[in-house]
């Protein structure tokens, strides 16, 4: 059996991404990496990435809140099993990667930089001939480049992987699953035939980042957080959903079952203890994303300052409760094996979102670096470097089928709200995995709890 175990994937984002953040670095260092960028496109890729970042937060806030889970319905293992990377055999190794670029495929519908530019020739195109410094300034914009797009795919991969395995689309319809393991039809099938694209469901049906920019310049993250996928879009879950229903979620989803998990006694003050928590983090990382920014005028880095002092000590007092109030439940619930069974389904849910952030957390420390000079290059352009740089990705063949001159326009709005957003997005996105770490801690103890039950003896 070939695997690609979890520890081995996550070293290599790890890698990647701290490559990413030296070289971000090591590229003040080197004059001819600032000359060598072309920040039109360094720009495109920092809100690519934003942009998959956010569209990753969506998709645990469904996971979480709005698809119910059964014990019955397998696409919590569906979800943690890519994630994973498990492959039986070279047939199946090729599956997976006829798999991968069909997600690919996804992918470019769903983001437009992805369609538009093509990377590989504008890394090609940076060595061209030149002084020494030209091409060490080459060299380190390419790489630094090549690190963030190979993330990038990660990311979008596993997002895309996700949104097929919750439509109610049949899964296989747009891109047939490698394992056996899993019932898969494949595209074409009479049961993938549908008559017309439900426009409620426009979350599942239309490019991803049309409904996302949409959002973001309407309220901000939150407007995309808030944004309604009915119920009817979701995947039919076979069997009895599982039970729990809280205000502002779906019956039967994670967080309505998980707190089904814990003593009677102690789900209403843990609820109230993980939700204050969570946005009180949420809060915390989003002040220290903005103290990252250059250029705050120093009334304002005060307040900050203040700001973030206040929060760090809301949140250290808020976890001593939670970890008080946690241990009290693992040491006072009653588990039998429906109890087990539903720890382990959740589990695949809790592992699928802790492990996805743990590529997005290294990401977003690392990418803060390289965002905030981004932006400051692309402010400093002047309208003949505005016109050199179109040229040149023109001339290479960079960007295909596009507008750039009107794209450009639009990255000029974007980049100026692209720091707060940024902070906005890290923080929220930093909230969910410390949220979703509790749990998965919480179902494991649970989980291991099995073996003393087979033997009788009392927990």
């Amino acid at each position: 059996m070939l695997r690609n175990t979890r520890r081995a994937a996550n070293g290599m984002i790890l890698f990647i991404f701290a490559a990413a953040l030296a070289l971000s670095s090591c590229m003040k260092q080197i004059p001819g990496a600032v000359k060598a960028a072309n920040p039109i496109l360094e720009l495109e890729m920092d809100l690519f990435f934003m942009d998959l970042v956010a569209a990753q937060v969506k998709m645990n806030q469904l996971l979480l809140d709005r698809m119910p889970v059964s014990l019955e319905d397998d696409w919590p293992e569906l979800l943690r099993h890519y994630s994973e990377g498990d492959v039986d055999g070279e047939k199946e190794k090729q599956a997976k990667k006829a798999y991968d670029e069909c997600l690919e495929k996804a992918l470019k519908y769903d983001f437009s930089f992805y369609r538009f530019y093509d990377l590989s020739v504008y890394l090609g195109a940076l060595f061209r001939v030149g002084s020494f410094e030209d091409l060490m300034g080459a060299g380190a914009v390419a790489l630094r480049g090549k690190f963030c797009f190979e993330a990038s795919k990660i990311l979008g991969r596993r997002y895309e992987h996700a949104k097929t395995a919750l439509s109610s689309l049949p899964f296989g319809c747009i891109c047939a699953y490698y394992s056996d393991k899993f019932q898969s039809l494949r595209p074409g099938a009479r049961e993938c035939a549908i008559p017309s694209r439900d426009a409620e469901c426009s979350f599942f049906n239309r490019p991803t980042e049309e409904i996302l920019h949409a959002q973001l310049f309407g309220g901000g993250i939150s407007s995309w957080i808030d944004f309604k996928v009915p119920s009817s879009c979701f995947r039919v879950v076979v069997g009895e959903h599982l039970g729990g229903v809280r205000r502002g979620t779906e019956a039967g989803s994670f967080e309505n079952v998980f707190y089904t998990l814990l003593p009677v006694n102690l789900r209403e003050n843990l609820e109230r203890v993980d939700e204050e928590l969570f946005l009180t983090v949420s809060d915390l990382k989003t002040v220290e994303a903005r103290l990252d920014e250059k250029g705050i005028q120093s009334g304002e880095r005060a307040a900050l300052n203040r700001q973030k002092q206040f929060l760090e000590k809301e949140k250290k007092n808020k976890e001593g409760v939670q970890e008080r109030l946690y241990k009290q439940a693992l040491k006072t619930v009653q588990v039998d094996r429906k109890k087990i069974a539903v720890a382990k389904k959740l589990l695949n849910i809790a592992e699928y979102i802790d492990d996805t952030f743990n590529e997005v957390n290294t990401a977003m420390i690392a990418l803060t670096v390289k965002i905030v000079d981004d932006v400051i290059l692309f402010g400093e352009l002047g309208p003949g470097d505005i016109a050199q740089r179109i040229a040149f990705l023109t001339a290479h063949g960079i960007v295909k089928g596009v507008d750039l001159q009107k794209r450009f326009e639009l990255l000029g709005k974007r980049a100026i709200s692209l720091p707060v957003t940024w902070a906005s997005a890290w923080g929220y996105a930093i909230a969910q995995k410390f949220k979703v770490s509790r749990y998965r801690d919480y179902l494991e103890a649970l989980v291991k709890m099995e073996d003393k039950l087979k033997k009788g003896s009392k927990v």
